[in-house]
């Protein structure tokens, strides 16, 4: 069972491997009228920053004796500072039913967390 799921997971990751080369698309909902849109990946990245290297990878991490493990890193903005992360926290509906409350306090909090300074 697992041989199989690990061929799956290698054949939806080369999948998704070669749809990180795929054209600019624009398409419509014939029904809502709702345009889509999927961009050039590789327009506007850094040379560093593969179209088609869109699935993590297993790498070294802290340090070499520690097993290897895939690390998912955003990269645009209002992704790399807690401020970002916990809106899209909010945004993906993490905290739905928790009071109103605690979602001023996280992003005062995340706040705070940018605004830090480290001291040496």
């Amino acid at each position: 069972m697992d041989r199989c799921k690990n061929q799956l997971i290698f054949l939806k990751k080369e999948k998704l491997d070669k749809a990180g080369n795929a054209l600019p698309l624009t398409d419509v909902d014939p029904i809502t009228h709702a345009s889509v849109t999927f961009t050039n990946l590789a327009q506007g990245q850094p040379e560093t920053l593969q179209a088609n290297l869109i699935m993590p990878e297993p790498c070294d991490f802290i340090r070499k004796g520690l097993p290897q493990c895939a690390i998912i890193r955003p990269t645009g903005p209002g992704q790399l500072d807690a401020v970002g992360a916990i809106t899209g926290f909010i945004n993906d509906g993490l905290f739905i039913g928790q009071p109103a409350a605690f979602q001023t306090m996280l992003l005062e909090m995340a706040k705070e967390a940018d605004g830090a300074q480290h001291e040496l």
